[in-house]
């Protein structure tokens, strides 16, 4: 995984994957919409734990094979 060292907060906008840290023990230290698209976002501090299950959800993430 391409890691940004240079931002401490990570932005899902992914609802599955958010659902996936929240199942893992991770809170969200914010949420908002996305003013261009009005999508829901929750921000993640970055840290080791954070990195590991965003390695562990690329590597297991269903895939649509169309």
């Amino acid at each position: 995984m391409i890691k940004n060292e240079a931002s401490p907060i990570y932005f899902c906008y992914s609802p599955n994957q958010h659902r996936y840290l929240q199942r893992n023990g991770l809170r969200e230290i914010g949420t908002g919409k996305n003013v261009n698209n009005g999508r829901q976002f929750w921000q993640y501090e970055r840290g080791d734990e954070l990195d590991r299950l965003l390695d562990e959800w690329t590597a297991n993430r269903p895939r649509n094979n169309k």
